[in-house]
């Protein structure tokens, strides 16, 4: 079913929710994009750039590595070939270099 989240600004469903509307779709996969989640209470970005969820009729691509700075999370990127079959390429980066501003120059920094 439905509920609130957490916060109370969105809802959450289960996975009768996704296989009831497949059919009503006629599709046989939900994907969606940069669906951080809530947990108990905390929050959680999908690690390894992608997961599943009910029964794999339903997944998750988070494209946003090392998300604000304070995750260490991978990124990926779902590719849907002419059969329809999808795959995956995940990336992983270990330092993300920003530019800060000091004394009127730009100086990389990294995170």
């Amino acid at each position: 079913g439905w509920q609130s989240n957490t916060r109370g600004v969105s809802y959450v469903f289960g996975a009768d929710v996704v296989n009831d509307t497949l059919p009503l779709l006629d599709i046989d996969l939900i994907a969606r994009a940069h669906q951080a989640c809530w947990n108990f209470c905390a929050f959680q970005v999908v690690q390894d750039g992608y997961e599943f969820f009910a029964n794999k009729r339903l997944v998750t691509i988070f494209s946003a590595p090392h998300y604000c700075g304070q995750f260490d999370n991978a990124a990926a990127m779902m590719n849907v070939d002419e059969g329809l079959v999808c795959s995956f390429q995940v990336e992983t980066y270990k330092k993300i270099m920003r530019p800060t501003i000091k004394a009127n120059k730009v100086v990389a920094r990294s995170s």
